[in-house]
């Protein structure tokens, strides 16, 4: 393929489609909130209404990565922040539109504390010369430093988190709501150039974003620069109208077109908050330049060989974080558990035992021995005592759950152990394991 028609199809890409119904989630919970990642340790920053029809790409963990599109992000907002002695990073062109002159982050909002100074996790890198809609601006003082607070409009390449629990599948009716409001107007562009004097013609499809603002790809046509001389640019609309002819002008210089268009998209999202499939995607394309460009573009190919060791470097992350974030799931029940016990413990009940309830091993009604079953200790599976099986009680109902138990406890020399009778046994937490 072409280098152009290779970066067109990278930055077509980034155009707000309609994504895969399967990925259409209707929020049917109240109090449902959007947050900056992917735990409730992260905090929200758009309230996600009932009945809200969002995008989930990506499920890890019965969290649901988000990104900024649709519907429920049409009045969103985060914050850009500039250091007050570091001017040379963004440009205020009025009082509603803004530049990035280097790679910048975009923080959430906090909804329980929306001063920018609170605001404190990135959900988005801006690429260098990206337009941005100015809401709101401030300077406020951070870790004794004085910046300056830019509120701005959420960019789509914004990401949140969701809990899955709040969510259920969208309806196919309900996923042309998403098509509806997400519609564009698309208009045919030709582009004729000559190429070392042989005429070249690519016809491509683009599409205008519902707020009027050109596509990323319309700007792309407009501002690339090419080894070549362009004739006209030839914008038929869908419906019939006046043919639009643009005049272009030659441009002598030639650049890696493809390569910018690779590097924005790297500097579009952290590695480690890409999906596998981009990571591989990504991966695949820096190694047709690392491969193809060493002797015609060495320090392409140099920074291609580098991007793809820091992807390989985030799928690593990627996997620690997952192993990271099963643990902590592994924590938080046995925190759990451990509270569980403590109320047992502070309550008014005199239990003569607290623990997780098992069959034994040993007193199985074999080889003469009695069936009792055993009260453990849940951490280190040491057994607290037995239980004579109380027919009147429906302990095997009870199995692998927390229980108090009352009644006298007797001491079997036979067997060595301490043996409760049971006057009564309480389910002081119903988790299953």
């Amino acid at each position: 393929m072409p280098m152009l028609g290779l970066l067109i199809t990278c930055l077509f890409a980034q155009q707000p489609t309609m994504p895969p119904v399967d990925q259409l989630y209707v929020v049917n919970a109240e109090n449902a909130v959007i947050r900056c990642g992917g735990d409730r340790n992260y905090y929200a920053f758009l309230e996600a209404p009932p009945q809200s029809l969002i995008h989930v790409k990506e499920e890890m963990a019965n969290w649901g990565r988000v990104p900024a599109d649709g519907p429920l992000f049409s009045g969103s907002w985060g914050w850009l922040r500039l250091a007050s002695d570091e001017p040379g990073r963004f440009e205020v062109v009025n009082e509603q539109t803004g530049t990035t002159l280097d790679t910048m982050p975009v923080f959430a909002p906090d909804l329980m504390n929306p001063e920018p100074t609170k605001a404190w996790r990135p959900v988005c890198m801006l690429p260098m010369d990206s337009k941005v809609d100015i809401v709101d601006s401030t300077t406020e003082i951070l870790d004794g430093k004085s910046y300056h607070f830019y509120k701005i409009r959420l960019p789509r390449q914004a990401e949140g988190w969701i809990n899955m629990a709040n969510l259920r599948k969208a309806t196919s009716a309900e996923a042309e709501a998403w098509s509806a409001v997400n519609r564009g107007v698309s208009r045919k562009v030709v582009v004729t150039e000559e190429v070392d004097t042989t005429p070249v013609h690519t016809e491509i499809t683009v599409t205008t974003a519902p707020d009027g603002r050109p596509s990323y790809l319309a700007r792309y046509l407009k501002n690339q620069n090419r080894h070549g001389v362009v004739d006209k640019v030839v914008i038929i609309e869908e419906e019939p109208g006046e043919e639009i002819v643009i005049n272009a002008r030659p441009v002598q210089e030639k650049q890696n077109d493809y390569f910018i268009g690779l590097e924005q998209l790297y500097s579009s999202v952290p590695p480690t908050d890409m999906s596998d499939d981009l990571i591989s995607r990504l991966w695949d394309a820096y190694a047709i330049i690392a491969e193809e460009d060493v002797n015609t573009d060495p320090e392409a190919a140099q920074m291609a060989s580098i991007r793809m060791r820091q992807l390989e470097l985030a799928t690593c992350l990627l996997d620690q974080q997952r192993s990271i974030n099963k643990l902590e799931s592994v924590m938080d029940m046995a925190s759990r558990d451990v509270r569980v016990v403590q109320q047992a413990i502070d309550a008014p009940t005199d239990y003569v035992v607290i623990g997780r309830l098992n069959v034994s091993s040993i007193f199985t009604g074999n080889d003469g021995r009695p069936v009792m079953y055993r009260v453990e200790d849940p951490l280190s599976g040491r057994t607290l005592a037995y239980i004579d099986p109380e027919v009147s009680l429906d302990l095997p109902a009870m199995i692998g759950q927390w229980i108090g138990v009352v009644g006298p406890v007797n001491f079997d020399s036979r067997w060595q152990v301490q043996v409760i009778a049971p006057q009564r046994v309480d389910l002081v937490a119903a988790t299953p394991y």
